[in-house]
């Protein structure tokens, strides 16, 4: 068998294997009804109410994370009968309580599906109204879900009741379209390879290379979400691979080819146009003179922007819509960009990201290419390399996903310098570092496997907290924060302790001390409680436990956060 297809063979496997083992966790099913409603009758009462309050906020939001109306309640009580008594619900929690039946244990997933779910072929009507992720995903996903439906995989139903009484469907269009993105991520594996090939001329160190890249913890964590961060890498590779193509052979086609690419990048996620940046600087090195560069520049940026606009014409059709969740994301961003940001962006998002082997790794063989490499495909990379990270580190450095973009470059910074230490030398530093990263990886991938521990403390809450106790939630119940446990059993209080009159017991997830404060924060609101209770899990594989940091990165925590049960302190006088 050819070298070539025996090893893109081999990289097909692996990313099989590492990257759709517990691909289903945390979807909706049916014990999710047992843990949040009881019984189906309790489910049945409040199907009605969970239709309508539904169909007012898909009406209401325009695009996806538009604020509400401001004539819109969410506090407005709607009269509800429960096992034979009338019991007066909010809009806001009828609405966290349809979450559990729906959505999955990752937050925001539903973004995509929601998206989707407002596209209507049989009306010429595309518009998905969420411009973040966009149309080189969207619509491909679409497609796939629609042959998926075919092939009697999926059940699609325009009725919102029929996902309600029959969870475990929707569970099944949430797995199936994570596997489109970890199909989508196994091809730009494969591009990798040749790209590596392409650079350093050698089988060996481009397959360990394309492996490592592979199980890097990031991109195998990332592949179990419904998101596009690591699927969407497969346009910034291919830019990078037109990119070099276009450095060996000085034509002009690969420069028009690696810029629509990355018009397509910028059309998976909006972030990973920044590869674009890296063409425009090989222009500079390739092309010859003034006239010469600008012309190149000027195809480039046509090439650039027709590609992103021929898959996303509703940017320019619903240029407002688009305007306003820019303006939303920007506000979003807006309070956490600091330079302690780029410091833990650095130190902590990268390790984790990419596992402290390759981190390492990428440090030592940037000091020694920097030292030995003249290469002009190396300065471009380093120079493209550099803003990247300055930009993501203070602006999105608590969080690990959001910098995929320039994780290859990072691992072509260790190709360069593998090249110039040699195959034997090279080898001897990335086969260790392959193993550890294995290792860390699939200590990770267990925590998509067994029984989810928000289900497991939400099974505790249901079986020993007193029917009637006042629970405090220091935010509206949702399934990746809040284990699922019957809330109407419970008088439920949303806010800190002094707002809503210190309850009996309050429950905290991880989310709630990752996300811009840190646990010593909870333990001070919470002074006059004590936990009774903590649900964890760690990353454990081939007997190697990973105890996860009280300071993880916000994004790291998803699988298992950590949940604590506090209890008001007895009162002494």
């Amino acid at each position: 068998m050819n070298r070539k297809i025996l090893s893109i063979a081999i990289i097909f496997l692996v990313g099989i294997f590492s990257h759709t083992k517990g691909i289903n966790w945390g979807v909706s099913d049916n014990e999710r009804i047992s843990l949040v409603f009881g019984d189906h009758t309790t489910l049945e009462n409040l199907i009605n109410p969970m239709l309508q309050t539904h169909q007012d906020i898909r009406e209401m939001q325009i695009y996806y994370g538009a604020p509400y109306p401001p004539d819109y309640n969410p506090d407005e009580k709607i009269s509800v009968g429960i096992k034979g008594k009338k019991k007066s619900i909010s809009r806001e929690f009828i609405n966290s309580m349809r979450s559990y039946l729906i959505r999955s244990y990752r937050a925001d997933e539903q973004a995509v599906l929601a998206s989707l779910s407002k596209i209507n072929p049989s009306h010429l009507d595309f518009n998905p109204h969420f411009f973040e992720y966009g149309g080189i995903y969207l619509y491909p996903l679409g497609a796939f879900l629609k042959l998926c439906s075919m092939a009697g995989l999926i059940n699609v139903n325009s009725n919102m009741s029929f996902y309600f009484k029959n969870p475990g469907e929707m569970g099944r269009i949430y797995t199936l379209s994570r596997i489109f993105g970890v199909l989508s991520f196994i091809f730009a594996t494969i591009i990798f390879y040749l790209l590596c090939l392409l650079i350093s001329k050698n089988q060996n160190i481009s397959l360990v290379m394309a492996i490592l890249f592979s199980i890097t913890p990031g991109f195998v964590m990332w592949s179990h979400y419904l998101k596009p961060y690591t699927g969407g890498l497969f346009w910034v590779i291919c830019t990078l691979y037109g990119v070099f193509k276009f450095f060996e052979k000085k034509q002009l086609k690969w420069m028009v080819v690696s810029s629509i690419c990355s018009g397509f990048a910028l059309s998976s996620v909006l972030s990973y146009g920044y590869v674009f940046f890296t063409v425009i600087l090989s222009i500079f090195f390739v092309a010859n003179g003034v006239r010469g560069i600008l012309k190149n520049v000027a195809i480039a940026f046509i090439c650039f922007i027709f590609s992103y606009f021929l898959l996303n014409p509703y940017v320019l059709l619903s240029f407002n819509e688009f305007v306003n969740e820019l303006s939303y994301i920007q506000s979003y961003w807006r309070n956490s960009v600091t330079l302690e940001n780029l410091k833990y962006f650095l130190t902590m998002s990268l390790r984790y990201g990419l596992g402290t082997g390759v981190w390492l790794v990428s440090v030592i063989f940037l000091i020694f290419s920097l030292y030995f490499s003249r290469d002009k495909q190396f300065l471009v990379i380093l120079l493209s390399l550099l803003p990247a990270v300055l930009y993501f580190g203070i602006i999105t450095g608590r969080w690990v996903h959001y910098s995929f973009v320039i994780y290859p470059y990072i691992f072509l910074i260790i190709l360069f310098g593998a090249t110039k230490i040699g195959v034997k030398g090279s080898m001897l530093i990335l086969l260790p570092v392959l193993i550890f990263t294995f290792i860390f990886s699939f200590a990770h991938v267990t925590l998509f496997c067994g029984k989810n521990i928000r289900s497991v403390a939400g099974d505790w809450v249901n079986k020993n907290i007193p029917e009637n106790s006042s629970m405090g939630l220091l935010e509206a119940p949702s399934p990746w924060r809040t284990p699922p446990f019957q809330f109407l059993k419970y008088d439920i209080r949303i806010g800190t302790p002094e707002q809503i009159q210190k309850p009996e017991y309050f429950i905290v997830s991880q989310y709630q001390w990752l996300r811009g404060g840190s646990f010593k924060d909870i333990k001070n609101l919470l002074a006059d409680y004590e936990i009774i209770k903590e649900f964890r899990k760690e990353p454990v594989f081939l007997g190697l436990k990973f105890r996860q940091s009280d300071n993880i990165p916000y994004d790291w925590c998803h699988p298992n956060p950590i949940i604590l049960i506090w209890k008001r302190k007895i009162q002494k006088f």
